[in-house]
């Protein structure tokens, strides 16, 4: 309908060259169909997300049980930055090159441009220095969320949510 009169809302823009193509090869039934088939299957698609959202849930309240009398320990930078080294070590693996050359994947020597939001400027850092800032900020990101005390974020999907 939407190819017909040739205008497409902006979430089908990226999809025009599909339908297109669907539409010279005759199978737009076909997506149809699947279409259909979604649309029939929705409850029960969102029946099993919500077991499996549940079942997330349990086990991040049964680590967080685990963690929360560790937590200030825990939540010490040294132990953010200690795990950051140890995996930026682990994921920055080196490989040769044909002419016998050591590589890595994260550069020390080769830098990058990088926004500092706090000071609102770029700073130069190296590959690995900035490989190491995302992991730290990953790190620590989890760990302040499996040691939070408390079941405040809810992920289960509501009922009225899906009305």
């Amino acid at each position: 309908e939407f190819y017909q009169k040739e205008t497409l809302p902006s979430f089908l823009e990226p999809k025009r060259n599909l339908i297109f193509k669907m539409s010279r090869n005759r199978q737009l039934e076909v997506a149809r169909s699947k279409v259909k088939e979604i649309l029939s299957n929705v409850l029960s698609y969102l029946d099993k997300i919500r077991a499996v959202q549940a079942k997330n849930r349990d086990g991040v309240l049964e680590v967080r049980q685990i963690l929360a009398p560790m937590a200030p320990i825990l939540l010490f930078p040294v132990i953010s930055d200690r795990i950051s080294e140890k995996t930026t070590l682990g994921l920055n693996k080196d490989f040769k090159i044909k002419d016998g050359t050591l590589c890595f994947y994260f550069e020390e020597t080769e830098k990058v441009e990088v926004l500092d939001k706090g000071t609102n400027r770029f700073k130069t850092m190296s590959e690995r220095e900035v490989l190491k800032f995302v992991i730290k900020k990953w790190v620590d990101s989890v760990l302040i969320y499996v040691t939070k005390n408390d079941s405040d974020s809810e992920e289960v999907i509501d009922e009225e949510e899906i009305q």
